[in-house]
């Protein structure tokens, strides 16, 4: 089976060396060569068309098996969507959260494929020597949550020098960022993975109280590498594997951002964050052995080879 990767917008070998969407392509790519299939981009012969985008951006190419990949992270699509995903044989998404809202919109077979994590992401356990230190990643989207992360620090450790926060985003407002500001550094720049990996040895607990993710795959990196990680567990697909200590529990609720997601997201309580990080503070060295204990299991089943062989293998019985 011949299977051709097509994309509009996205450069997965040039993006590969980064986080997101190029890089989770690339591993795609990779895995599927190392299990013997022939992967090619762009190619109108190949038997299965693959698109990993957003509707907006699907490519499509005649008398091929079209399958389009893709998360999302509200309850309802962004406008013409439907009908894109109706002309398709078949979608498939990261996560079962976004395979039941995406059954509610069209009759095409739903199928879940969910994002590994590279063994690059090393299982350490965290000591605190100086400053404690917390990490966010992914501020720049407004969905994640990240400057109730900032508010909350503030709140749960206002006399605390020792205590630090790291904010690393991608943010393209007109507005520069200050390098730091009190006890948090903003770093807003474009990193190669590898550095990125660097900066999360640096620290000691991950943030996320994002109100919605299609799949959430820089927690699930987190925790990885054996970093505590303070999660929403609600749109999780790996909720049993966050720590019930510091798992963010949110409420379904009507969007801020109806333009870009329609309908409705999780409600995440600013104080249950705090609650969360002053769990983590206050208890380091347990969530510490619990996250290293927690983080082979993460790599067991988010192992890229696996679910890829797992996926691909079960088409190859539907094509048959």
């Amino acid at each position: 089976m011949k299977i051709s990767f097509n994309t509009l917008n996205i450069d997965y070998r040039k993006l590969n060396k980064y986080n997101g969407f190029g890089n989770a392509g690339n591993r795609m790519i990779d895995t599927l060569e190392s299990l013997g299939y022939d992967v090619s981009i762009n190619d109108h012969t190949a038997d299965v068309g693959f698109v990993f985008n957003h509707p907006r951006w699907a490519m499509f190419y005649p008398h091929q098996y079209n399958i389009l990949y893709f998360p999302w992270e509200s309850t309802e699509l962004q406008e013409g969507w439907p009908t894109v995903m109706d002309a398709c044989d078949e979608i498939w998404t990261p996560s079962n959260w976004c395979k039941d809202i995406f059954e509610n919109f069209t009759t095409t077979p739903v199928y879940v494929y969910e994002h590994g994590v590279g063994e690059d992401w090393v299982n350490r356990k965290r000591y605190v020597k100086d400053t404690f230190n917390f990490l966010n990643v992914g501020a720049e989207a407004a969905r994640k949550n990240g400057w109730s992360v900032v508010r909350a620090f503030r709140k749960a450790f206002p006399h605390n020098p020792e205590v630090r926060l790291t904010m690393k985003m991608l943010s393209h407002v007109s507005v520069p960022l200050p390098p730091s500001l009190g006890k948090v550094t903003y770093i807003n720049e474009r990193w190669p993975l590898a550095k990125l990996q660097k900066e999360h040895y640096k620290h000691h607990v991950y943030v996320y109280p994002s109100s919605s993710e299609g799949f959430g795959l820089t927690p699930l990196q987190a925790m990885a590498s054996g970093m505590p990680t303070i999660c929403t567990e609600n749109w999780a697909p790996y909720a049993d594997l966050l720590d019930p200590d510091l798992a963010l529990h949110g409420t379904l609720g009507t969007t801020n951002w109806e333009e870009i997601h329609p309908g409705k997201l999780f409600i995440i309580s600013e104080d249950e964050t705090i609650d969360r990080m002053r769990y983590a503070y206050d208890n380091f060295d347990s969530v510490a052995q619990n996250a290293y204990d927690l983080a082979p299991k993460v790599h067991e089943r988010y192992n890229w080879r696996t679910l890829t062989a797992s996926a691909f293998g079960d088409l190859k019985k539907r094509l048959s």
